[in-house]
């Protein structure tokens, strides 16, 4: 099986085969996970639970039962190994020890509308809460969700900001 990380479930898809091949049970999906986005107390790092997929850096991983109350993807190229605890996702993604919280509803401030553009010549808008990219027919509008303080999200850059104030992304 070979394909970009992003673009398939490569693990999956190699473990059906192999299964289907030696005649073996497939390892349980787990939906132990509280369906949610989470993030990190401090840093960029969100997760997103859905059923039995756990996205991660924009990859949808499927977790596994585990020992306990774990669950693990089983995955070479985005290893995670999670339990739900009270309040909290907490354990290992990205061989990096995580404590994801549940991120509230929270309005994307209206600070941050105007048109964004960086030193390299990137640039988009964000309207109304959305993010607006491209030109011509692959122009998007897509909706940006906030995901609470801006402890949430750790600054990457600083560029010229909607008006003239320095910003980061």
């Amino acid at each position: 099986m070979v394909s970009n990380r992003e673009d398939t479930n490569g693990y999956k898809i190699a473990i059906e085969s192999m299964a289907a091949l030696m005649d073996e049970a497939l390892p349980r999906p787990s939906s132990t996970l509280r369906d949610g986005i989470y993030v990190t107390e401090s840093g960029p790092w969100w997760i997103k639970v859905s059923g039995s997929t756990v996205t991660y850096l924009d990859a949808d991983e499927t977790v596994y039962e585990d020992e306990g109350s774990w669950v693990s993807s089983r995955s070479a190229s985005s290893p995670m190994r999670l339990t739900m605890g009270d309040d909290a996702i907490v354990g290992e993604v990205g061989h990096a020890q995580r404590r994801f919280l549940p991120v509230g509803e929270h309005e994307v401030p209206a600070s941050l509308s105007g048109v964004w553009n960086s030193s390299e010549g990137a640039s988009f808008e964000i309207d109304n809460g959305s993010v607006i990219m491209g030109v011509g027919p692959v122009r998007h509008s897509m909706p940006l969700q906030a995901l609470g303080s801006d402890a949430s999200c750790s600054p990457s850059r600083t560029v010229p900001g909607p008006s003239g104030s320095a910003s980061t992304f």
